[in-house]
């Protein structure tokens, strides 16, 4: 018989070990071919992310503002009244945050709730268009320091508003010891116009560093400055990033696939 023959086992065990080595590059192949995938889809999921974070209307660093109409009612403009509107305060002390409705204070700490109500009448200033009220809450040592204040600009339209209490410290100034208090503030502009602001874009974030200053019961902006860092406007993704990484990677799954069944034929694995 075949099988008694010693030729005939010798290419019986050359053909096993053949075929041994055939799947094992299969398997091989196909481990590769899962890893290059997943890799591939990282790489893209990356890139949508990232593009899905740039703030919105930079070309470069440039910023590319909306036409100022210094007649505009920004209040009648509904799609700017269903944005959310309304001061979130936040202390960093402990933690709370609490929102701030129709102008209602009294969740606002005490201790903090004078320097509070300054920024608060920075904001609705802001939104108003009031350029000469806002002015008057910046401090003689401000205008000193930093040669101007505000110059007249349009209704600005101010949402996901945030104020964070940072903590209590002292100002030197002509020879006294003032009371300080240290804040970050954070906005959003629709449609900004820069004569607000001209370093950010719309709908992005750049918060601002405030000191609040109490001089003898009247208390003013003493540190008005802007953060380095712009931040998109969304914590999260909109409906066409989410499809776009959805679709993705269902083309990198179908992609992989195709190749392992395609490894598995040439190859002979089960």
């Amino acid at each position: 018989m075949n099988s008694q023959n010693p030729g005939y086992k010798e290419r019986t065990t050359v053909q096993k070990n053949t075929a041994q080595k055939r799947r094992a590059q299969g398997y091989i192949l196909s481990f590769l071919c899962v890893i290059i995938g997943i890799t591939a889809l990282c790489f893209i999921i990356m890139a949508i992310v990232s593009n899905a974070n740039e703030p919105q209307n930079n070309v470069g660093n440039t910023i590319i503002f909306h036409d100022a109409n210094f007649e505009y009612d920004i209040m009648k403009d509904e799609s700017y009244l269903e944005l959310d509107r309304n001061v979130r305060f936040e202390n960093s002390q402990n933690g709370i945050t609490v929102e701030i409705i129709d102008g209602n204070l009294n969740d606002v700490p005490t201790d903090i709730r004078d320097s509070f109500t300054v920024i608060n009448d920075f904001i609705n200033y802001a939104i108003a268009g009031k350029h000469s009220e806002l002015n008057s809450l910046f401090s003689d040592e401000y205008i000193d320091a930093e040669g101007e204040t505000k110059m007249e600009f349009t209704m600005q339209q101010l949402y996901n508003i945030k104020v964070t209490y940072i903590t209590d410290t002292t100002t030197e100034s002509n020879g006294y010891t003032y009371s300080s208090q240290d804040f970050w503030l954070e906005y959003m502009i629709r449609k900004n116009n820069g004569t607000f602001r001209s370093d950010m874009a719309s709908d992005c974030i750049k918060k601002e560093y405030v000191r609040i200053t109490n001089r003898d019961g009247e208390y003013e902006i003493d540190v008005l400055a802007p953060f380095k860092t712009e931040i998109k406007q969304e914590s999260g993704f909109d409906s066409t990033t989410i499809a776009s990484i959805i679709g993705v990677s269902v083309l990198v799954v179908l992609a992989v696939t195709v190749c392992c069944v395609i490894i598995n034929k040439k190859y002979g694995l089960q």
